[in-house]
């Protein structure tokens, strides 16, 4: 699929669904795979025509078995 159709169909989606509206706050999980990098370039990518800021923060799990609520958090970073 080309870029400017996979672009065209996620704004289509957006406004045909009602996904973001202004205001909205919207967490993606990245898992590092084609799917979800592909969703971040085309939010990122539909910034200027969607009504959205787009702000990153990198989390990570860390797994503890003694303390499984460990969270650890970087800052923002606005792109």
């Amino acid at each position: 699929m080309k870029l400017q159709r996979l672009l065209s169909l996620t704004r289509q989606a957006i406004d045909d669904y009602q996904m973001i509206q202004t205001g909205d706050h919207i967490m993606l999980g990245i898992s590092g795979g084609k799917d979800s990098l592909t969703l971040l370039y085309a939010l990122s990518s539909l910034k200027n025509f969607i009504p959205i800021n787009l702000n990153y923060q990198r989390l990570q799990w860390i797994w503890d078995s003694r303390d499984s609520t460990s969270l650890l958090s970087k800052p923002s970073v606005r792109l």
